[in-house]
């Protein structure tokens, strides 16, 4: 169903109309369409008509009839049926017809009819549609095999093949079209595979076993004539072991230097001999080694110890042999590998055995310690002669977070073969430990004793070691605040859950949230104590006593008892073990109101104002409500293009009592302009005084005006005053443009504030100095009009920032008699200073005449 709304265009009189038409569209079933051709790309041959089809005795017949139905999006689905069901029979769903004809069905062609239907859309009577098939069956006989084909027989690690074309043939084809050959059974735990290959057209099957493939196969060989009729047999493969003899894998002890008194096993790699048969379980294959030493010999003759073997084809063993003092000389030595089926084979290795050689001498060192002084470090050479370095220790202490370079001088006559530095007997790989000089770190974490030596060798296997003992005494790193602690506001008392390590109340503040941490603590210096592989050892105290809130420190956490309204500033320390002791920023500790009971009532109070948000019988402390405090600064600042300007901004307390906690804040009513203070924040100011803050303001653009608010708020007593600085941009270029700039700022300045109305008639005075080129006279009037009218806009300025709920009405309770009296004044003067100026360009001497 379809809704389709139909509007009526407005006529003269304004009229218009609506209506919808609702439309129902039912359908109408459509009968199956049946096609001559088919274009299936497995059918039988690629055949495409179905009015001439050709099928082959003992072949595979396949075809799909090409139907369809336009219904079928709908719902729709067809069925197919034939009349011929003993020639073949058709898929009911899919249209497929599929027989293998046999020698006497061989003739034709057969008519067949094939109908297509429909369900009728569910909605109406079946519909058909109807397709003669015509199917000729030729003879074709099956490829065959010219007699039983043998077994095959292979060797491992051989060629292995037979050509199937000299044991197949086919009638019509002559030759077998085409070849598949299959493993059918002989696949064991040894031989996981076979990977043999064959020639699918030429019949050629030929491959290279390998030693695992021995074993007894069934393979499955299957021709194919051109028509696709087929036959098949199965084929014996027997693949036998061949049994090989081991052999040496480069082993020549002759390229090694063998010393007298030294063990040949430290100088040569392990004996191994190859040999596949030991891949094969079953055969119990084994090699023995042998050997046999031509030439005197007085110390321990050659013996072999096998070892364990690291793949399955090699068998491993060690030549033990230790010539003697006198032994050295020229040898042979002799050395069988024989398996166990008695395959041997035999190597004579010759080889020298060299003169036993003087052990390299270590005359100088550093650094060393200072006996005298606690073994303090002495980067200084050291002769190793000396009485306390005889035993070839040296003793030092140093601290941690020092870097040591440790160094030798040798003495030797033999070619150096190595310089092995360890430090508590671990080897150390970094560049430039192979050579007479070591530098290394005694970090912040390694205090304790530690070993460090050099192991020298020559290349007759000779050595020298000397061993630095190294006292590494602990530095205590004080804690540090890498955060400050966060100010709390509580209305109930509380624990705070790890305080002092890692609390945060800014969930935009970017990790880590570490806010003490003792360096001693942090192995991987990331700036936090890591959970599980690190521990937190400092401890927190407060050292300020609050008036509102009992606190007490938890390990790392804080324990906030409320006993009353207020606030509180405190201080926290933590200390290392060590005794180092940090303390925090101040923290703030502010109790809003203390749950007292059940019942919620609206809370109450005064100066502070009052929240509209209901508490549990809330208990609050009232102030009195202080008279106004002062913001003093200019009212109008000029500044010049591309510079800052700093305005300073004096803030007097003129209440009886402390204002704490004194914040300041500013924003310009355009956006883009920066302002920033000095100091904006004071935790006191006594009654009666004041300060001095800097009010840097950029990023002004030339030719524009600004307004810059300043606020200062305070926590104690509750209080909010601000006043109003007015900036104008100028560009200091030539004395005209000033002053023609200074004018149209003059105009919009007396135009903006009704207050300054009356300076009109000084201002018209200017622009005609200035129009008769009398610039001077004429930047002299404007300036008197931009003071006179600065003064009046500051003074209606402080009278509409004052609060209202401070000062409900203006009086002269309220306000200042001195201060007005002052302003009045200030004006006076500002107005005479302006009509003598007025009055000194306007007169002339003949008026007076």
């Amino acid at each position: 169903m379809y809704n389709v709304s139909v509007s009526a265009i407005n006529d003269p009189q304004g009229h218009a109309n609506t209506t919808v038409l609702r439309f129902v569209i039912n359908n109408t079933n459509d009968a199956p369409l049946i096609y001559a051709n088919s274009y299936n790309g497995s059918n039988t041959l690629g055949q495409t008509d179905a009015t001439a089809l050709q099928a082959y005795a003992n072949t595979p017949f396949w075809y799909r009839v090409n139907a369809t139905d336009p219904d079928l999006q709908w719902g729709d689905s067809i069925n197919f049926t034939s009349n011929m069901s003993a020639l073949f029979t058709i898929n009911r769903t899919t249209g497929i017809v599929s027989f293998t004809p046999d020698d006497s069905m061989i003739g034709g062609p057969y008519l067949v009819n094939i109908t297509v239907t429909d369900n009728g859309s569910g909605v109406a009577a079946p519909a058909s549609a109807s397709l003669g098939l015509q199917i000729t069956v030729n003879a074709n006989t099956p490829p065959g095999f010219n007699a039983t084909m043998p077994i095959i027989y292979c060797t491992t690690k051989a060629a292995c093949g037979y050509n199937f074309a000299n044991s197949t043939y086919d009638t019509e084809d002559v030759n077998v079209t085409s070849y598949n050959l299959a493993i059918t059974s002989g696949v064991t735990a040894i031989n996981t595979s076979l990977n043999f290959t064959y020639n699918a057209t030429t019949g050629l099957f030929n491959f290279t076993t390998r030693k695992t493939d021995v074993g007894n196969y069934t393979l499955l060989l299957t021709l194919y004539d051109s028509f696709g009729a087929s036959n098949s047999t199965s084929i014996n493969l027997s693949i036998n072991n061949t049994i090989e003899a081991p052999t040496f894998i480069d082993y020549d002890i002759a390229l090694y230097r063998i010393v007298v008194s030294h063990p040949l096993n430290n100088a040569t790699p392990p004996l191994s001999a190859m040999d596949d048969d030991l891949s094969l379980p079953y055969l119990g294959e084994e090699i023995t080694f042998t050997t046999n030493l031509s030439g005197k010999t007085t110390g321990v003759l050659p013996t072999i110890v096998p070892l364990a073997n690291l793949t399955v084809n090699v068998s491993r063993a060690r030549v033990l042999f230790t010539p003697g003092p006198g032994d050295d000389g020229a040898y042979s030595i002799e050395i069988n590998a024989s398996d166990t089926f008695g395959n041997t084979i035999t190597e004579i290795i010759s080889f020298t055995v060299y003169p036993e050689a003087e052990a390299p001498n270590i005359t100088m060192i550093t650094p060393w310690g200072n006996a005298s002084d606690g073994y303090a470090l002495v980067e200084l050479w050291a002769n190793t002669s000396e009485a306390q370095l005889q035993d070839n220790i040296a003793d030092i202490n140093v601290t941690e977070n020092t870097t040591v370079r440790f160094n030798i001088t040798v003495d030797d006559i033999m070619p150096m073969a190595s310089y092995r530095w360890t430090v508590d007997d671990i080897a150390q790989a970094f560049p430039g430990t192979n050579s007479t000089n070591m530098t290394y770190y005694f970090d912040f974490f390694s205090a304790g004793n530690h070993t460090v030596r050099v192991n020298v060798t020559n290349d007759y296997y000779e050595s020298a070691v000397f061993s630095w003992i190294v006292i590494v005494r602990d530095v205590n790193r004080p804690p540090v605040l890498l955060r400050n602690l966060t100010d709390i506001s509580v209305n109930r008392s509380e624990f705070i859950s790890g305080y002092f390590q890692d609390h945060r109340t800014d969930m935009a503040e970017i990790p880590p949230y570490t806010r003490f941490l003792d360096p001693d603590d942090d192995v991987d210096s990331d700036n936090q104590i890591d959970a599980g592989s690190e521990n937190n050892t400092l401890n927190f105290s407060s050292n300020s006593v609050c008036s509102f809130a009992d606190l007490s420190v938890s390990g790392v956490g804080l324990d906030v008892d409320i006993n009353d309204v207020g606030y509180c500033i405190v201080y926290f320390n933590a200390t290392d073990m060590g005794g180092a002791v940090l303390q925090s920023n101040p923290v703030i500790v502010n109790v809003t109101s203390i749950q007292n009971g059940s019942s919620p009532l609206p809370e109450t109070g005064g100066g502070g104002g009052s929240s509209s948000i209901p508490t549990v019988v809330p208990i609050t402390k009232k102030y009195e409500i202080p008279k106004a405090f002062s913001l003093l600064a200019p009212k109008i600042t000029t500044i010049y293009n591309n510079k800052s300007v700093d305005i300073p901004i004096t803030i007097n307390n003129s209440w009886i009592a402390p204002l704490k906690m004194v914040r300041l804040s500013a924003i310009s009513n355009t956006s883009g302009v920066n302002a920033t203070f000095d100091t904006d924040f004071f935790e006191e100011i006594p009654a009666n005084q004041s300060r001095e803050v800097i009010l840097t303001v950029a990023n002004y653009r030339l030719g524009q005006n600004y307004e810059v608010k300043v606020v200062a708020n305070t926590t104690d007593p509750a209080f909010e005053d601000s006043a109003l600085i007015m900036l104008n941009s100028i560009e200091a270029t030539s004395e005209g443009d000033e002053v023609n700039v200074k004018v149209t700022f003059a105009n919009d300045l007396v135009n903006e504030h009704p207050e300054c109305l009356e300076l009109n008639e000084v201002l018209d005075q200017a622009k005609k100095r200035i129009a008769d080129g009398n610039l001077a006279e004429g930047k002299q009037l404007v300036e008197s009009v931009i003071n006179g009218c600065k003064y009046l806009v500051g003074v209606q300025q402080n009278i509409r920032e004052k609060p209202s709920r401070l000062n409900p009405f203006i009086s002269f309770d309220e306000m200042s008699v001195k201060s007005i009296m002052v302003g009045v004044l200030v004006f006076a003067v500002l107005s005479t200073i302006a009509f003598i100026v007025y009055y000194h360009y306007t007169h002339k001497i003949e008026d007076d005449i």
